[in-house]
């Protein structure tokens, strides 16, 4: 679901996204964050790293794109930090529901507006235009999937007041995966193979037609099973929608076959601009 875009900032024209790592600055690393309580400066910012937290003001910051979680109604802002040498994410869960005026475009503003207050640490550079247009990208791509609330994660409690239902977990598995020799040239009967065994992970769940697979039973496949990461199952999901939201809960074999390939735990290929996660066992 992550939609690259290019960065605007307030007064400056959009500049080129980079790939990570520059001339002169090293190699780059993701980072988690939060904002030090009781720090010198009320916004001093500590990244911590696997090599242990680093701290930062908000002029070190320097945006570089964002991009798009529909299922969870999230923007994603990735960032650099030149003085460090680092590159990290930072969520910003949108509240579609917010009232801000009579027309779409008056209430997507008014949610950008309390976006940049909220995370003025993060947004201080960036163009509120923009922040209103990448709302608007989300409310529009929410309504496609057929939903304005975000998912709800585990834990929280859904629309009805009831604990949001916990996807179970699969075994991983432990031999040669199916999947192996997963190519675009891979033949229908192999396909089809993998395609009926994805079928038997939505036993107990809503009935769907005979020949479709449940997004659920996709990502327990891709991720419990085969060991990749949720960016990747719904990586799966786009590219066999055709690069938009889908409008169903499901998948086609026609359209499980567009993106089959991407099932090869061995092989990565022309894939850029993703987030790729190969989890212990996978391999």
């Amino acid at each position: 679901s992550l939609r690259p875009c290019r960065l605007q900032r307030d007064g400056v024209p959009s500049l080129p996204i980079r790939q990570r790592g520059r001339r002169g600055h090293g190699a780059l690393a993701f980072a988690s964050v939060r904002v030090v309580v009781g720090a010198p400066s009320s916004a001093m910012i500590e990244i911590r790293t696997k090599d242990g937290p680093v701290h930062c003001d908000p002029e070190d910051i320097v945006p570089r794109r964002f991009g798009l979680d529909v299922r969870r109604r999230c923007i994603l802002l990735e960032y650099e930090v030149p003085k460090h040498c680092l590159l990290a994410h930072h969520p910003i869960e949108v509240d579609l529901s917010i009232a801000g005026g009579q027309g779409v475009e008056e209430r997507d503003r008014a949610v950008a507006e309390r976006l940049k207050e909220e995370h003025r640490t993060w947004l201080g550079q960036v163009h509120i235009d923009q922040l209103a247009a990448l709302v608007a990208k989300l409310r529009v791509a929410a309504s496609a999937a057929g939903a304005t609330a975000r998912v709800p994660t585990a834990g929280e409690k859904n629309a009805a007041g009831e604990p949001a239902r916990k996807r179970p977990r699969r075994a991983r598995i432990d031999h040669v995966p199916e999947t192996a020799r997963a190519s675009k040239r891979s033949k229908e009967p192999e396909v089809r193979q993998v395609f009926d065994l994805i079928q038997g992970f939505g036993a107990g769940e809503s009935a769907t037609a005979a020949d479709v697979l449940s997004s659920d039973s996709v990502h327990a496949f891709v991720r419990d099973y085969l060991g990749f990461g949720r960016a990747d199952a719904q990586a799966v999901m786009e590219v066999a929608a055709g690069g938009e939201p889908s409008e169903n809960d499901g998948l086609t074999f026609e359209q499980f076959s567009s993106c089959y390939r991407l099932l090869n735990p061995f092989m990565v290929e022309n894939r850029k601009r993703e987030i790729i996660i190969r989890k212990p066992g996978s391999l």
